[in-house]
C-alpha cells in the first residue's frame, strides 16, 4: 500500500517501481548474531566487522542503525540520563542478548562535527520536527495504517515524552558514532541520496537487499526488529512502534524534504 502524503510536493513512482522494490525484500532466517545490522539509508557501501573483516549479504536496518533503539530507550524510558549514559547499557545489553551492533559513516562525512548518518548528524533536530509536527505525522501514519487510530492515546503519551529529553545536550554526529563504535560493525556508505521511497517493513525475519536495490534506491524500516529490541529492553511495545514511525517520518522531513525539496511515498508492507 502506497500512501500520497499531502500539504507537499510529491513525487511519485511508478508500479513497476514499486514493485521493484519490493522484489528485493529477502529472508534473513537467522538473523541475531549471523545478521548486521545498519542504517534506513538507501546507498551501498562497505561493510566491516569490529576485527575488520569484510561483511556481506543482506543485512537489517534501523535508524542510524543501533542508535535506533537507544533513542527509544532514552526518550521513552530514561529522559532525566544523558543520552552517552543511555546508549552504553542500551548497547551493553543488547549485546549480551545476541544482537550484533552496527553504526555508519559516509563519503560525506567532515569527521569533525558529522558522520553523513542523517540520523546520528540531525538527531536533535528529528526529534524537535516531530514535536512540532505531531498533527500532521499522526495524520500520516494514520492514513497508510488504519489501525493505529486506536493507539492515539499511546501517541499522545509518546509525544509527551519528547518533552522531557533535551536535545541540546546531544552529542554531535561525528562523536555520537565514534563514542559507540568500538563494538560495533562499521559500514561507510558512498554516493549521494537518491531514495524514491520509505518502506516500513513489519514482515517478521525479512529486510531490503540494499545492494542489490541501487536502480530504487529506498529507505527501509525493519520494524519488526526493533520491536523486538524493544521488548528485550523492557519498553513498552506500542510505544516503541508509535515512536519508531514518528521518528521515521521526521527523518524523511530533515533529510529529504528540506534538502530535497521533495516528500517520497511511504510504502508499508
Amino acid at each position: 500500500m502506497t500512501i500520497m502524503p499531502t500539504q507537499v510536493e510529491f513525487r511519485p513512482i511508478s508500479p513497476e517501481k514499486n514493485a521493484a522494490i519490493l522484489g528485493n525484500f529477502v529472508e534473513v532466517p537467522i538473523y541475531r548474531i549471523n545478521v548486521a545490522n545498519f542504517c534506513v539509508d538507501g546507498r551501498k557501501g562497505e561493510r566491516k566487522t569490529t576485527d575488520k573483516e569484510k561483511i556481506e549479504g543482506p543485512y537489517i536496518q534501523t535508524l542510524g542503525g543501533s542508535l535506533h533503539p537507544v533513542a527509544l530507550n532514552w526518550i521513552l524510558t530514561r529522559p532525566t540520563d544523558t543520552f552517552e549514559t543511555v546508549a552504553n547499557d542500551t548497547i551493553n545489553t543488547l549485546t549480551k542478548k545476541g544482537y550484533r551492533i552496527g553504526l555508519h559513516k559516509g563519503e560525506h562525512a567532515d569527521n569533525i562535527k558529522t558522520s553523513d548518518c542523517g540520523f546520528a548528524d540531525n538527531l536533535g533536530k528529528i526529534i524537535n520536527v516531530l514535536a512540532k509536527n505531531e498533527k500532521e505525522i499522526w495524520e500520516t501514519l494514520v492514513e497508510a495504517v488504519p489501525t493505529l487510530a486506536k493507539d492515539i492515546n499511546s501517541w499522545k503519551e509518546v509525544i509527551e515524552s519528547l518533552t522531557k529529553v533535551d536535545t541540546g545536550s546531544l552529542p554531535e554526529g561525528h562523536k555520537l558514532i565514534k563514542d559507540n563504535s568500538q563494538f560495533a560493525d562499521i559500514q561507510n556508505l558512498e554516493g549521494n541520496h537518491n531514495e524514491i521511497a520509505a518502506v516500513v517493513n513489519t514482515q517478521p525475519n525479512t529486510t531490503l537487499d540494499v545492494d542489490n536495490n541501487q536502480e530504487t534506491q529506498a529507505f527501509n524500516l525493519d520494524l519488526w526488529y526493533v520491536l523486538e529490541q524493544a521488548k528485550e529492553l523492557g519498553i513498552d511495545e506500542t510505544k516503541a512502534k508509535l515512536l519508531s514511525l514518528g521518528l521515521y517520518v521526521a527523518t524523511e522531513k530533515v533529510l529529504v524534504e528540506e534538502k530535497r525539496a521533495i516528500r517520497i511515498p511511504i510504502i508499508a508492507r
